[in-house]
């Protein structure tokens, strides 16, 4: 199980879930059928961006629907995982940022014509949700920068639209829970050095959503950090990526032809699959119903 369904499957016939040492911590075993497999820095890593085109050249805050001043919230999560406390949180962010728009996706007519009912029922004028519509990936990438802050959902969180929102260099701020579903973005955040931007709370998350947007500084201070993590950071490096996502699956078939059953293991900071794995380890048998713990020969 790999990247399509943030929780176990609870399925037998699977063998292990990839994830890593933040949204699939080994204390969560219990909780899996599959057997945890960790990568070392983040399950999820930065898409190619690709070619820009010419027309988004014209592109600025007036033709987006956006205020030429102000503080664009957006959230470009599939609105399903709007919660209604999520939103409530969101609805208070605005009224005490005053000037401020929440820049969502328009991807279903029923989903929001509900926003807006709930932001006047929440005394929000609902002319402050702006809803963008669906464009194809590099315009949608293209637009992205013209957000000031990125509001992640919770208690499920996404990954490619956080992914993209990241390498558009738009911070993002989550509150992290302790499923799989809740803690993607949070991972994503620590793979860029970004710590910081992850709350556990929701009354901390809105909370620093404010202090944020009081402190326009601190908000340009984020991007230049974002920029920094480019040339830095695991979670835009590609090739490592793969490298290290090759290193977990040929382990993985080392076990099955050694006769072994599946157990946890993580992937070593900085190994490929071109170095030692596990196939010329010394043969085990680990029993199914008590999974191996990091032990130095567990990793690859």
């Amino acid at each position: 199980s790999y990247l399509g369904y943030p929780a176990t499957m609870g399925a037998e016939f699977v063998d292990y879930i990839v994830g890593d040492p933040y949204i699939t911590a080994l204390d969560q075993q219990p909780f899996f059928n599959e057997k945890i497999v960790q990568l070392a820095e983040c399950l999820m890593v930065a898409m190619p961006t690709g070619v820009i085109p010419q027309s988004a050249e014209a592109m600025d805050r007036h033709a987006l629907g956006l205020p030429e001043n102000g503080i664009v919230f957006c959230c470009f999560n599939p609105v399903r995982t709007i919660s209604a406390d999520c939103f409530a949180v969101w609805a208070g962010i605005l009224k005490n940022t005053p000037g401020s728009v929440l820049w969502l996706l328009d991807d279903n007519d029923a989903a929001t014509a509900n926003l807006k009912r709930n932001a006047a029922a929440l005394g929000v004028d609902p002319a402050r949700l702006v809803f963008a519509p669906s464009r194809a990936r590099n315009m949608h990438l293209a637009r992205l920068p013209f957000a000031d802050l990125y509001l992640d959902t919770t208690p499920s969180s996404s990954t490619v639209a956080i992914a993209d929102a990241l390498a558009s260099g738009v911070p993002v701020l989550t509150c992290a829970g302790e499923t799989m579903a809740s803690r993607l973005s949070g991972s994503m955040l620590s793979a860029c050095g970004l710590r910081d931007m992850i709350t556990h709370a929701l009354e901390h998350y809105e909370h620093a959503a404010r202090m944020l947007t009081c402190n326009p500084r601190s908000l340009k201070q984020l991007r230049v950090r974002l920029a920094n993590a480019r040339q830095t950071a695991k979670f835009f490096d590609t090739e490592h990526y793969q490298s290290a996502l090759d290193a977990a699956y040929e382990h993985m078939m080392a076990i099955a032809r050694n006769g072994e059953w599946p157990y946890a293991f993580a992937v070593a900071p900085g190994k490929t699959n071109k170095q030692k794995n596990a196939a010329e380890q010394p043969q085990r048998t680990p029993r199914e119903d008590q999974p191996f713990l990091l032990a130095e020969a567990d990793v690859c």
